[in-house]
């Protein structure tokens, strides 16, 4: 095996990342138990923890629930708005510590999908994620003068939720092909959008400019990738090897880098 993640795996490891939410803005005061306390209403909780300066010992705002259910993580967000301590805070699916890059952090309702065998259709996408939430268009991207496929499209969702499920799981089996699951991250989403900010503005990456200047260009495409030919239309065919790969090494060895989840000021 090669260590990647595959739609119908059912590891210990996979099932804990799709049942983990992320909870961002909380007040200095609050405490695990006031977390389960909130979020025991949607399903066994195995897990929560809020995250403290490692010198200073006082929170930085934020912490993660881990659910005993992918399940309860749906009914969870589908609870929003959520108050805790009588802050208002953001809850969202958790990003795997292998994926916390500023990229990861931008909500986009477009999913990329890298790696689709020639004859892919749209029909074969609608039927391999339709049950991941409702779909609203697929694109099956070809060339411009032959029309032949160029291995990659994109799915749009009704809501950005369901986007960063399907991106924990990293692939996903369309046509008996493990297809390569990214957001797609368009200019116009980066010039317009600003990142969340948690209650008394604190943002989840330090600094606003590193904050959804994703690698990805407006067709999911990662800036690394080869140049492109103009004779292809602008989009070259997707090849696995042309998508570099970003080892667990290359990021922090900490599960949360202070670089990405700031301290959230105080009230």
């Amino acid at each position: 095996m090669d260590g990647r993640e595959r739609d119908g795996d059912h590891g210990p490891q996979k099932n804990r990342q799709l049942c983990k939410v992320f909870v961002g803005g909380l007040g200095q005061e609050t405490a695990i138990e006031d977390l389960k306390d909130h979020f025991m209403k949607y399903g066994e909780i195995t897990d929560a923890v809020v995250i403290k300066d490692p010198d200073t010992k006082r929170s930085r705002g934020f912490g993660f629930v881990t659910f005993d259910s992918p399940d309860s993580v749906d009914a969870c967000l589908a609870g929003r708005p959520h108050e805790i301590n009588r802050r208002e805070v953001e809850v969202k699916q958790a990003i795997p510590r292998e994926d916390n890059n500023p990229a990861a952090h931008v909500r986009t309702k477009k999913l990329f999908l890298g790696g689709l065998t020639l004859d892919t259709e749209a029909d074969d996408v609608r039927a391999a994620l339709s049950h991941y939430g409702t779909l609203i268009d697929v694109q099956i991207m070809t060339e411009k003068i032959t029309n032949k496929p160029r291995g990659f499209g994109f799915a749009i969702f009704d809501n950005c939720d369901t986007v960063d499920k399907c991106c924990v799981k990293k692939f996903i089996r369309i046509r008996d092909r493990d297809v390569e699951v990214k957001k797609a991250i368009s200019q116009e989403d980066i010039r317009r959008g600003d990142p969340p900010r948690g209650r008394g503005g604190g943002r989840y990456s330090r600094g606003g400019d590193d904050y959804g200047r994703g690698p990805y260009d407006s067709y999911g495409r990662h800036r690394d990738y080869p140049p492109v030919q103009a004779a292809s239309g602008g989009y070259p065919r997707y090849q696995s090897s042309d998508y570099p790969r970003h080892p667990a090494s290359d990021y922090p060895r900490s599960d949360y880098p202070r670089s990405e989840y700031p301290r959230y000021p105080a009230s």
